[in-house]
């Protein structure tokens, strides 16, 4: 089996693999696009744009727009490492879509220290279980560096003290 079919094999079973956790929404894909005004022709084209860009060749396009189909609100994970928070600034004043369009249509934001109201234990338990209940099926954001030295001592994160390299 070539190097690109290998690939494809894979990426369809992972997508197959996240099917089993897709969760119905009230509105699909398409539902969607077409109250946006994007037709299924505007549609392909992106998935033949996105496809060019992972340098992958043109029938991963399918594979793409499975992948769009599957990845209504994902869950995202937000953590601060060794940074200066400019990043989730950013994000917060992003215009296109905006804040608000980002977390509420796009991503499930299950954890972000500088966006969320819980703090100390609370916040510590929502991260705990986010992972776990998320595991293998979020997106892991990580704002800044981890310090590695010293066993990443240099950088705690919550109140159980658990270093960024943990």
């Amino acid at each position: 089996m070539d190097t690109h079919a290998a690939l494809y094999k894979q990426g369809q079973e992972r997508i197959d693999y996240l099917r089993q956790f897709a969760q119905r929404q009230p509105l699909t894909l398409q539902q969607k696009m077409a109250d946006l005004g994007i037709s299924r022709r505007d549609f392909i084209k992106w998935t033949a744009s996105v496809t060019a860009m992972l340098a992958l060749p043109l029938p991963f396009s399918n594979l793409v727009a499975q992948a769009a189909e599957l990845a209504d609100r994902v869950p995202l994970i937000w953590l601060h490492m060794a940074e200066c928070t400019g990043c989730s600034e950013s994000l917060i004043r992003t215009d296109s879509p905006n804040l608000d369009t980002l977390i509420f249509d796009h991503i499930s934001l299950e954890y972000h220290e500088t966006l969320m109201a819980a703090s100390g234990w609370q916040a510590e338990e929502n991260l705990e279980h986010a992972l776990e209940t998320y595991k293998g099926r979020y997106l892991l954001a990580v704002e800044g560096a981890v310090p590695t030295a010293n066993n990443g001592a240099f950088l705690t994160v919550g109140c159980k003290g658990h270093t960024g390299l943990h």
